[in-house]
């Protein structure tokens, strides 16, 4: 469904002194038809910045992308347009996807008729009506506006307006994490029927490894603007094999016996990796040894199991 290569941005700041930063640092992963692929790390690694990318809503600095086998790098106008429809993402702040000034009902349409997907107005009312159905909502929210409904509600409009335009692809980035812990699993249970239902490929980005394990079939790890393992969800979680997710695993199963946090990192860490060339996470490393200072590669240790490590 997508693959991508050697996918690189890098943002430059600073008006005087100018500094460059690379966000996200030669990521490489495929995604099946009908997979989900969990993707973690730290705030700040790079997840959202990879989500746009893969959306085209940001350029990449170099790299390619696939879609179906089509090339999207470098795609704009018309032809990117036609492609929008099969790809879509869930933001983290689901209200800022709707107008405010608009009702449910305009909403829901817009999409639509942007794709020209209605053949007239007298299918209008029942299409949204079998999306709402498919979505948990009754017609009375029609008429609403975005700031009468609830957190979890907008998400499931949200998610009616992405269903509106017959996705193949989404990426959900934290679409729980504003939710009450109810209304969490309700969205999931949701999340996960749709993707069973409509056959979609999944891209699932959060910070809890638990909520990973359980909706994906395969968990991707970045840190600092790279993909350091990825493998199949169970195995990676029971048995991760590169240092930072080991760490990351047991810093969660700490943090979930003692319900507080509990942080790996420091300012002088920080600095350090600023400074070093070679395996991003070599200065936090209880490994490290003089081949940390290259850069390593992906590669599989197991079935269906990458890593990027020298160790591992």
């Amino acid at each position: 469904m997508l693959r991508v290569e050697n996918l690189n941005k890098t943002f430059t700041t600073g008006v005087f002194k100018r500094r460059r930063h690379k966000a996200v640092d030669q990521i490489n992963f495929t995604i099946a038809p009908r997979e989900i692929l969990g993707l973690v790390g730290e705030s700040g690694c790079g997840k959202s910045t990879l989500a746009r990318l893969l959306l085209n809503l940001i350029p990449s600095s170099s790299g390619k992308l696939y879609f179906k086998g089509q090339e999207l790098t470098g795609m704009r106008g018309r032809e990117l347009r036609k492609i929008r429809g099969k790809m879509q993402i869930i933001f983290q702040h689901p209200e800022s996807s709707l107008n405010p000034r608009l009702k449910i009902y305009d909403s829901l349409i817009e999409p639509m008729r942007i794709q020209n997907l209605l053949p007239s107005k007298t299918v209008e009312r029942e299409k949204v009506l079998d999306l709402l159905h498919q979505v948990g909502l009754a017609e009375e929210h029609l008429t609403r506006y975005p700031h009468e409904l609830s957190g979890g509600q907008i998400q499931r409009v949200v998610l009616a307006r992405i269903l509106a335009v017959q996705p193949e692809f989404i990426i959900a980035d934290e679409p729980t994490s504003m939710l009450d812990v109810s209304v969490q699993a309700q969205v999931l249970h949701l999340l996960k029927d749709i993707q069973q239902k409509h056959a979609m490929s999944f891209l699932f980005i959060s910070h809890d490894l638990a909520l990973v394990q359980w909706i994906s079939e395969r968990i991707a790890v970045m840190y600092r603007g790279q993909i350091v393992e990825i493998g199949p969800a169970q195995d990676l979680c029971n048995n991760p094999r590169h240092p930072y997710s080991v760490q990351l695993v047991e810093t969660f199963n700490w943090f979930q016996e003692n319900k507080r946090e509990k942080s790996c990192s420091s300012e002088t860490t920080n600095q350090a990796i600023h400074a070093w060339e070679g395996c991003a996470f070599a200065p936090c490393c209880p490994k490290l040894s003089p081949v940390c200072r290259q850069k390593p590669e992906l590669r599989r240790i197991a079935e269906k199991h990458d890593v990027a490590c020298w160790h591992a």
